[in-house]
């Protein structure tokens, strides 16, 4: 392992715009003018403010989304300090993350119509206690396994009307994309990198969602860091890649900085199309 950081730093530290792929050739990262790479620059992965450049927080993003329901039920998984679920507004919200960051019970006025589970989402989603959501927020553990299991159990208490939206599908640097947290962070060290992002290879679900999920339609918001739409909307056969689970699972940081899957797109020109879906 030691051996395959000092190489990444070395060629970090040469500033070359290459990743070797673990399947063969080089890669080169995306265009300067291209839509992804636009929104990364734009767009840091821990902004925690907004600015004048158009970002948008992520519960700027699910905010916009709830203004669909009248009285929406909001589960949240990935929680940490709370920043985004305390930020969010809805009369009932869940929080589900096995360490949270702040002491339980939180304050009486922040924690109005909350409940908090503080037990990792496999033992949550076992519990099946029969709620149903409108919005779901999936913020858990960064690794394409995790969110895989997070997302289909998802799809079993979301409502037919509901969306789910998954954080940090888009990678903003090679060490980010890293699904191992410790290898992300000494390869970060050894080339000197300062930022905090941890992606992961969360990536990776939206090409899964994109070849076979065909029930559900997806778009990730154009104004941040990267925040995945999911909402129940049949495609069409041809808008289905052919890929097997083996070339998904294969798939590395330059697939998806070169990748159009996202379907990056405007949060209002989303939510334009969720509510057609819906009619709402």
């Amino acid at each position: 392992m030691s051996s395959s950081i000092a190489l990444v730093a070395d060629v970090a530290r040469n500033q070359t715009n290459t990743a070797r792929h673990r399947r063969g050739p080089t890669c080169r990262t995306a265009p300067a003018s291209s839509p992804l790479s636009s929104a990364l620059r734009a767009s840091p992965h821990h902004a925690t403010h907004a600015s004048g450049s158009g970002r948008m927080l992520r519960s700027d993003v699910i905010n916009q989304f709830l203004k669909l329901y009248d009285d929406p039920d909001y589960l949240e998984v990935g929680v940490d300090e709370g920043t985004t679920f305390f930020a969010v507004d809805a009369p009932r919200k869940v929080a589900v993350d096995p360490e949270f960051k702040f002491a339980l019970p939180p304050d009486p006025e922040r924690a109005k119509g909350c409940t908090f589970h503080p037990v990792p989402s496999d033992s949550y989603f076992a519990q099946d206690p029969g709620r149903r959501y409108d919005l779901i927020f999936l913020d858990g553990l960064h690794t394409f396994e995790q969110i895989l299991k997070d997302f289909t159990n998802a799809l079993a208490c979301i409502k037919d009307d509901g969306i789910i939206i998954v954080d940090d599908v888009i990678p903003s640097s090679y060490h980010a994309s890293l699904p191992d947290l410790a290898l992300s962070f000494e390869l970060r060290r050894r080339i000197g990198q300062q930022d905090g992002d941890w992606m992961g290879d969360v990536y990776k679900i939206v090409f899964l969602i994109e070849s076979y999920f065909q029930s559900h339609s997806f778009a990730t918001v154009a104004e941040n860091h990267g925040q995945l739409i999911v909402w129940k909307e049949r495609r069409p056969a041809e808008s289905l890649p052919a890929r097997s689970v083996e070339q998904i699972g294969r798939l590395g940081f330059c697939d998806a900085r070169l990748s159009d899957a996202f379907n990056l797109m405007p949060c209002s020109d989303i939510l334009a199309r969720c509510r057609r879906a819906y009619g709402l």
